[in-house]
């Protein structure tokens, strides 16, 4: 037998604790970081779309409203046209929503966006 003691781990580590681990904990926490970022950046981007569609939007309404100024809404006869103010008024934003952001990230259908605002509830309700 040998008179010496054989050390086959590394100097200082714990006993149980896998270098691996640790490795593999700092990949995952560095993805995490990158999934937030492109997480706000998304966001931020989908921000600028609806902040130019309401741009839009509020520069057309008005004719909208000139056109219905001289209909009372509040009266029940007037329901049929205070339906087709509402229809008019949902195409009008989902239109705007669509063309910015269309222009914003692109009509390549490949891309998850374009995707994105065809699944939108109410956005082939006025079509």
């Amino acid at each position: 037998m040998y008179d010496e003691l054989y050390h086959f781990g590394v100097k200082g580590m714990k006993w149980g604790v896998r270098r691996r681990q640790k490795r593999a904990d700092r990949k995952a926490k560095r993805q995490s970081k990158k999934d937030i970022k492109q997480f706000n950046k998304r966001k931020s981007n989908w921000v600028d779309v609806y902040n130019n569609a309401a741009d839009i939007f509020d520069s057309k309404i008005n004719d909208l409203n000139d056109k219905y100024s001289d209909v009372d809404f509040t009266d029940p006869k007037n329901k049929k046209k205070y339906d087709k103010y509402n229809k008019e008024a949902g195409k009008l934003w989902s239109d705007s929503y669509k063309e910015m952001a269309i222009k914003n990230i692109g009509k390549d259908p490949v891309t998850k966006g374009y995707e994105y605002i065809d699944e939108l509830p109410y956005m082939h309700m006025y079509d």
